[in-house]
């Protein structure tokens, strides 16, 4: 019952109760996540399910001073702040204010802008990040390269970590750090369940590289993927650059290659988003745009992974007995490599390049971090509403109903008197020209031989409640010109002037309850709703008293909740009487200068119609 009258009020009053939630009352701060399609250069055409979506934090969007210097507080949100999501932190420096995260969001839809909470700010919090969680089944591999020893360490559950690894970190790479290359080092990937591809089977592999030779190499291998039979098969996949176009290299068990490249060189010293994926055929992708494609399958690929170098630099290294080839080994750096059994969409590939650049902008921060214990960000308003009464539920509601029927009377009022102000103005413009009309009829001895002319902006003119006083007074002349004779000439005489003023006195009294229509509920407003407020306070407090002597204990935590959450009433008594309040003055102030220049403008008829009508003795 409580919670469904809470529900009328706030919808009452136009307040989004939602924003009152708040997830965990141990954690002291929040800050809302926008996740924007919109924002990017080509958004998504479909809906995009589990997405690992990166989000960086610097000084310019996160409080680091307020959360663990660890980060172990954070949580991550669903817009319904009650969910939870999966992700895992890649690093976190609060020395630096620098963070990159990877969150799993369930679905990206096109188009639809959507919310996620980020929460920190609880000391005694423990770490919940769980690499494994947040990617799909799918993913077979993922490597950050931000170990700060030993090799590459698979972030999925499959733990396919490297065996060896000569790489270099790199410690400006796109995110955070990464792998360097400079054409002798590698990184090698036994074989594994999760990695072994039959023949035909479809693959996803993507990373950034960023070429760093002098100039661009003739055949850079960046991965290579061996059958089960290792080198004594020539089955295998490669993915490279040559003269700096990707290509991507697939050799069957039987010697025969094929080979596509993508028709433009990428630029040196810049990073790149490349991608391939196999299925019917093998794509290779380019920043998320598709650059070439093979008419092929993938052949059976159950051996070792290689990433960096060619066969050549094994060779030299002891590791391949095999004779050198024509490639070389990859000179530059790469970050976030990632292996999935199978295909991904070419949405997911753009939508991956678009948000994980350095210039990305699907994600936007809130520009203020909300605080637990601020009216507002669901602290102190979420404990008081908790504690009002049923009864005072049913005061809010009448006070919220009083308070909509203020605002509708004060929008009316404000419409009605603006509109009678403006069109009397115009009127009066129009009165001068009229009177100027009759005054030149009287020189020419044809006033009274025809009735008063209307003003010929009266259509334009109906909401002028002088125009309407003024046609009341026309029509008595009118009526008097019809009734006069040749013998008995129409004029105004000082009776006839007071039945002309007693006319007029009676259209303006009709005006003025025209303008005063409704202001009394205003007045209801202002007069009742403290007196309303007051009655839920004081009834509110027995209650709070009442329930505090049955149970028998006394103490501050026990009358403190009770008797703020039953000065609500009287808050909101207060919040209806204010605005009717200040709107009734200023009607009242712009009503009365109307009803003025109504008296002006009744006189200045009469005394004006007096001197034109007077008969000349």
């Amino acid at each position: 019952m409580k919670k469904t009258i809470a529900l009328l009020i706030l919808g009452l009053l136009g307040l989004p109760h939602a924003c009152w939630a708040w997830w965990n009352e141990d954690w002291n701060f929040r800050t809302q996540i926008t996740l924007d399609p919109g924002r990017l250069a080509v958004p998504p055409g479909e809906s995009l399910t589990r997405v690992p979506l990166l989000v960086r934090l610097h000084e310019g969007n996160f409080a680091f001073l307020d959360a663990r210097s660890d980060g172990t507080d954070l949580r991550f949100v669903a817009a319904d702040d009650q969910t939870p999501l999966n992700y895992h932190i890649e690093t976190f420096d609060g020395v630096a204010s620098l963070a990159y995260i990877w969150v799993d969001v369930p679905t990206i839809e096109p188009g639809k802008p959507q919310h996620i909470w980020l929460y920190y700010g609880n000391e005694q919090a423990t770490g919940v990040s769980n690499a494994p969680a947040t990617y799909d089944g799918e993913t077979a591999l993922v490597y950050h390269f931000n170990e700060t020893a030993g090799p590459p360490r698979d972030q999925t559950a499959n733990g396919n970590n490297a065996v060896s690894s000569t790489a270099m970190p790199s410690f400006e790479a796109l995110i955070r750090q990464g792998a360097q290359f400079n054409g002798n080092m590698h990184v090698r990937i036994a074989p594994s369940a999760s990695l072994s591809l039959p023949a035909g089977a479809p693959l996803t592999w993507t990373a950034w590289i960023k070429p760093e030779a002098e100039r661009p190499q003739a055949r850079s291998v960046v991965f290579t993927k061996l059958s089960a039979a290792g080198e004594t098969s020539p089955a295998r996949l490669l993915i490279g650059l040559d003269q700096n176009r990707p290509f991507v290299r697939v050799v069957d068990a039987a010697g025969n290659a094929q080979e596509a490249i993508a028709p433009s060189p990428v630029q040196s010293q810049s990073w790149l988003h490349l991608a391939v994926v196999a299925s019917d055929s093998i794509r290779l992708y380019v920043n998320g745009i598709e650059a070439a494609v093979l008419a092929a399958k993938l052949p059976e690929l159950g051996g070792e992974s290689t990433i960096g170098a060619d066969s050549q630099t094994l060779a030299a290294a002891g590791l391949h007995p095999v004779a050198p080839s024509s490639s070389s080994g990859f000179i530059g750096s790469l970050d976030e490599l990632s292996m999935s059994n199978a295909p991904r969409t070419p949405q997911s590939l753009a939508f991956a390049a678009a948000t994980q650049g350095r210039d990305a902008s699907f994600i936007s921060f809130a520009p203020k971090a909300e605080i637990r214990g601020d009216w507002f960000s669901g602290g102190y308003f979420t404990i008081l509403l908790g504690a009002v009464t049923v009864d005072g539920w049913v005061v809010i509601a009448l006070l919220g109903v009083m308070l909509l029927i203020s605002v509708f009377v004060i929008w009316s009022r404000l419409d009605y008197v603006s509109r009678v102000d403006n069109a009397n103005k115009g009127f009066l413009r129009e009165f001068q020209e009229l009177y100027l009309s009759l005054a030149r009829q009287k020189q020419s001895g044809n006033l009274g031989v025809q009735p008063i002319p209307t003003t010929p902006a009266a259509a334009k003119l109906a909401d002028s409640s002088i125009f309407r006083i003024y046609g009341t007074g026309a029509a008595e002349i009118e009526q008097r010109i019809a009734m006069a004779t040749a013998l008995a000439p129409f004029s105004i005489d000082s009776q006839t002037a007071e039945s002309l003023r007693a006319a007029l006195d009676s259209a303006q009294i009709r005006e003025q309850q025209l303008l005063n229509k409704q202001m009394v509920f205003l007045t209801i407003a202002i007069s009742g709703g403290p007196f309303l407020g007051l009655l839920g306070t004081v009834v509110g407090v027995m209650i709070t008293f009442a329930s505090i002597a049955a149970a028998g204990d006394v103490n501050v935590n026990a009358i403190a909740p009770g008797v703020a959450a039953a000065l609500m009433a009287t808050v909101a008594g207060l919040a209806v009487a204010i605005p009717a309040l200040f709107a009734y003055n200023y009607l009242t102030t712009r009503i009365g200068n109307i009803t003025a220049e109504m008296a002006v403008f009744a006189n200045e008829f009469v005394s004006k119609m007096t001197e034109l009508y007077r008969r000349q003795s």
